[in-house]
């Protein structure tokens, strides 16, 4: 309160503490944070998350959020009639690939928001000011009737007032874009592997030690055809390197897809093979493969197949035959089946399985999905062929009957493709958990475990096997005990508005609070709010009289509520008298002040506390509010010196006068 002092602030039983200059600026007034974040932003607008996409832009992972405007509140110029916007965030989990950006915002489909956004200087698209503190949430009132609106500390009405204050920051001009230019992202991992039901998925594995794969064809086929074919696949960037083998492919006893355990792919040009009929315009040719499904090598977490043989067989009767563009086309897309690609389901790719039409104009390229496919086949991470061997160490961490389990993989051995954990009442005991429990992560967290003492373990799998188990871990659940009442629950009223606080249970542990308002007592027609974290909360309400209590939460369940408070809102008609018998004592540096709320008027819903060095020089502190109660008082130590204190009464009509300036003598 006073030069060089520390002050602590009584406030419905909350205390806060912090040096003078320290808190003069952290305690920035809630406008404040909505003033620094509306005027950073050049677009804030209010409105509901239709979809929430993550890919990857120049080799950057971003997710992509679609959000439907309902009002724009500032930088409306450059919406024009848009209806919905794109947000972009950097980081965010995709297929095998995932970036983790700290204090992310995480938006959800079906989310309500006013988001502050600003223009990236690259490319103009959208982000929130401030990572998630940009985002705030839209949630219905204690009653569900109005909004509420804010993030952590700052929370208010989404009301004209609020409105206001963001339109009336000057505008920021920076151009932006609601639709990024990549939007919607290009299709992909629409590429298909050879289905199971062909043997698939297969590989060559020989591609992993740098031998490329020889491709022989039969006497009279177009070398250049064949050339052109391969040098699609070999610029694709996977590790697969293809050679032109040897002419002269005899078809075995005129059956061309006769295994011959060649080591090579064997590509058929003519009709000798009798595999598809002179009236056939339709099929492109057959391509696939023989293969070794017990010696496998994991890319990824797929587990592939040996080939030891690739077909081709090209249909001579196929229409565009005689236009090498086309045969490129299709001797291309043969031999991506002979390397382990199915269908892919882009219309554009040589793996699509209807033939793309553009094949006559010239010299095909391989599409982004073609190439995407391949390189995921034959990326430069393969494995080894074995069995994982057993994860090493295995710990828990109980918190009433919640249990969360991690475990360490093994570094030697196979990779894992999942894990399956056992639990048995003894160490070693068979194992009691039907249907198994299996997971991809390295970590596990069970709910709801009844109480008891557990041996739990956890073995890794692959397509080639099990490993054994790693060591036990001694899993101990108590018995399921509910928190107790909190404590000190009190509300205080400002007019249509009114603030609860309360303190943590004696006993038990708290996860959260919840909150519940009826019209009667007992009952909870008004309004039931779950999942508070915070001892506190704040909402504005209809006028009437509410029965409010507030009960601790824990995964037990909900402990008992504390006693109803009796909640009467109505809109106040005028400023509160000023308060009365402000006094002082101090000692040893600590001086606590007291004063009395008004008898008559409009009860006040908060104080207002001046301090300075004169009667006439009350700036010394800056307005120091302390919410009311039937105590109303602030403790503070100070050094030396004689200071003089006012206390003014407010609530959402205005200010009374203040009380008389009273001198406090402070001494060593």
């Amino acid at each position: 309160m006073f030069r060089g002092i520390v002050v602590v602030l009584l406030a419905g039983g909350g205390v806060v503490t912090g040096s003078v200059g320290a808190r003069a600026q952290a305690d920035v007034p809630r406008d404040d944070a909505l003033a620094r974040l509306a005027a950073s932003s050049t677009l804030v607008i209010r409105g509901r998350v239709q979809g929430v996409e993550a890919s990857v832009h120049n080799r950057v992972v971003y997710t992509y959020s679609t959000v439907a405007v309902d009002e724009v509140l500032k930088g409306a110029h450059g919406m024009g009639a848009t209806p919905s916007l794109v947000v972009k965030t950097l980081g965010g989990s995709t297929d095998g690939l995932v970036l983790h950006v700290a204090d992310s915002p995480a938006l959800s489909s079906g989310d309500e928001a006013v988001l502050f956004l600003a223009p990236r200087p690259g490319d103009g698209t959208l982000y929130p000011i401030g990572l998630s503190a940009g985002v705030w949430p839209v949630r219905l009132d204690l009653t569900g009737r109005g909004h509420q609106v804010g993030h952590g500390a700052w929370q208010g009405p989404l009301d004209e007032a609020f409105r206001s204050r963001i339109a009336a920051l000057p505008p920021t001009d920076a151009p932006y874009t609601v639709m990024p230019p990549e939007w919607p992202p290009a299709v992909h991992s629409s590429y298909a592997l050879l289905p199971e039901a062909s043997g698939g998925p297969a590989r060559w594995h020989q591609a992993d030690d740098g031998r490329p794969v020889v491709v022989n064809f039969q006497t009279g086929a177009s070398t250049a055809v064949i050339d052109g074919a391969m040098a699609l696949w070999n610029a694709a960037g996977s590790v697969l390197s293809l050679r032109r083998g040897s002419d002269g492919l005899a078809p075995l006893d005129r059956v061309c897809a006769g295994f011959t355990g060649s080591g090579t792919v064997e590509l058929s040009w003519d009709g000798l093979c009798e595999e598809i009929a002179p009236t056939d315009t339709v099929t492109v040719g057959i391509g696939g493969g023989y293969m070794t499904p017990g010696r496998l090598k994991t890319v990824g977490t797929t587990a592939y197949a040996d080939f030891v043989q690739g077909i081709a067989i090209l249909n001579p009767n196929r229409p565009n035959a005689g236009m090498f563009g086309c045969n490129v086309e299709a001797v291309a897309h043969l031999l991506g089946h002979a390397f382990g690609l199915g269908h892919s389901a882009v219309a554009t790719s040589i793996m699509a399985a209807v033939p793309r039409g553009s094949c006559a104009s010239g010299i095909p390229k391989l599409a982004a999905d073609d190439r995407e496919g391949i390189r995921a086949i034959y990326a430069d991470i393969a494995s080894g062929d074995t069995r994982p061997d057993a994860p090493t160490a295995i710990s828990n961490t109980t918190l009433l009957n919640t249990v969360v389990l991690q475990w360490t993989p093994a570094i030697t051995g196979g990779p894992a493709h999942s894990d399956a954990l056992e639990a048995a009442e003894r160490p070693g005991g068979p194992n009691i958990l039907t249907p198994p429990v299996t997971t991809t992560e390295r970590s596990l967290t069970v709910q709801g475990v009844p109480q008891g003492t557990y041996y739990v373990r956890v073995h890794a799998d692959n397509p080639l096997g099990t490993s054994g188990v790693s060591p036990e871990t001694e899993v101990v659940v108590g018995p399921c005990t509910l928190p107790s009442a909190p404590t000190g629950f009190a509300a205080t009223v400002d007019g249509l508005r009114v603030a609860f606080t309360w303190s943590a249970p004696a006993s038990g542990v708290t996860q959260s609070y919840r909150l519940s308002a009826g019209t009667a007592p007992g009952t909870s027609d008004a309004a039931v709010l779950s999942g508070l974290t915070d001892t506190s909360f704040h909402t504005g309400a209809p006028a009437g009289s509410y029965y409010v209590r507030v009960a601790a939460v824990n995964s037990c369940g909900a402990g008992p509520s504390t006693p109803d408070a009796l909640v009467q809102l109505r809109s106040c008609t005028a400023a509160p008298n000023p308060p009365t018998g402000v006094r002082a004592t101090s000692s040893g540096g600590t001086v606590i002040l007291t004063w009395d709320a008004p008898v008559a008027g409009e009860r006040p819903a908060r104080y207002r506390i001046r301090a300075g060095w004169s009667p006439t020089d009350l700036s010394l502190l800056g307005d120091r509010i302390v919410t009311s109660d039937n105590r109303p008082s602030l403790t503070a130590s100070a050094g030396a010196g004689t200071y003089y204190v006012q206390v003014i009464s407010t609530n959402s009509c205005g200010d009374s006068a203040p009380s008389p300036a009273t001198p406090i003598t402070v001494t060593p």
